[in-house]
């Protein structure tokens, strides 16, 4: 089964199962995963090949363990274990299986099973508890009227913050320089980039790509990566080296992404590009 979904400003597609033995640090879909992928959706939406694949992400699923079932069989469930009752090792719980579709739940009955080894009797809000800036719904038209900002900057900032993207936007009232877009492809703002350092604790260019999807368009931080470490550098009063090393790094990343969907004229661009960042940091290598 293979699911097709509208995520900001692209599509994700996906996913494979298949079993996995390297390195959980170096996890990466394969050129054979790709393919699979783009066959599925040929057959509702046949000029997929002709859309550009921005990149690829991979992950290792914790399933648990069963005898002879393919992978895409296996079950979804999770298990909380305690240890001392497995080994004999007090104070140390773990979940496994389970998928992210699932996590408020799987957090849930973790956080139970601590309570009760720890005596704690409180009941659990967090299904009733709205996330940071969804106490209240966001007029958008009305903020991006009273703001004068654009309105697609608005509803991105509404998107991420909820309410709390008032925040954002009095930072560039009082300082109209930070509207100035540092990712265009998203768009990120300035004031945007140095509101998730000051507030949402953003201490790598990775951190960013998080918060606040910086470098996560179709240049892949190719135009923005080294403005945005520059502002990290700025922020956490960073050596000009460091800032250069995290762009580096950060290129590494994404390039990680990128190589298992590049081939023909768009692997030969994507050298030229990494030959001009090697030139322009003065990086001793970008991708491998």
């Amino acid at each position: 089964q293979v699911v097709a979904m509208p995520y900001e400003n692209a599509t994700m597609i996906g996913c494979t199962d298949d079993d996995y033995y390297g390195d959980l640090d170096n996890v990466t879909a394969t050129h054979d995963e790709v393919e699979y992928l783009l066959q599925a959706i040929e057959r509702v939406f046949p000029p997929i090949r002709r859309a550009r694949i921005m990149r690829v992400m991979a992950g290792v699923r914790p399933t648990l363990y069963q005898w002879k079932p393919y992978e895409d069989d296996l079950s979804r469930e999770y298990e909380i274990y305690d240890h001392k009752e497995l080994h004999g090792v007090d104070g140390l719980l773990s979940a496994a299986g389970g998928k992210l579709a699932m996590y408020r739940l799987m957090s849930e009955h973790a956080t139970d099973a601590v309570c009760r080894k720890l005596g704690v009797q409180a009941g659990c809000r967090t299904h009733i508890e709205p996330l940071p800036g969804g106490e209240e719904a966001v007029d958008e038209d009305a903020v991006a009227a009273e703001y004068g900002a654009p309105g697609y900057v608005v509803r991105r900032l509404a998107y991420r913050h909820g309410a709390r993207c008032r925040r954002v936007l009095d930072m560039i009232r009082e300082n109209p320089a930070l509207g100035t877009l540092v990712c265009r492809c998203e768009p990120v703002t300035e004031a945007e980039i140095r509101y998730a350092i000051r507030h949402e604790m953003a201490r790598t260019l990775d951190d960013l790509r998080r918060r606040t999807r910086t470098g996560s368009g179709p240049c892949q931080g190719a135009r923005c990566n080294f403005q945005a470490a520059a502002i990290l550098a700025d922020e956490l009063n960073l050596p000009p080296e460091r800032a250069l090393a995290m762009s580096a790094e950060f290129l590494q990343q994404r390039w990680k992404g990128k190589a298992p969907v590049l081939n023909g004229d768009s692997l030969a661009q994507e050298e030229l590009n990494q030959a001009i960042y090697n030139l322009a940091g003065n990086y001793p290598e970008v991708a491998p």
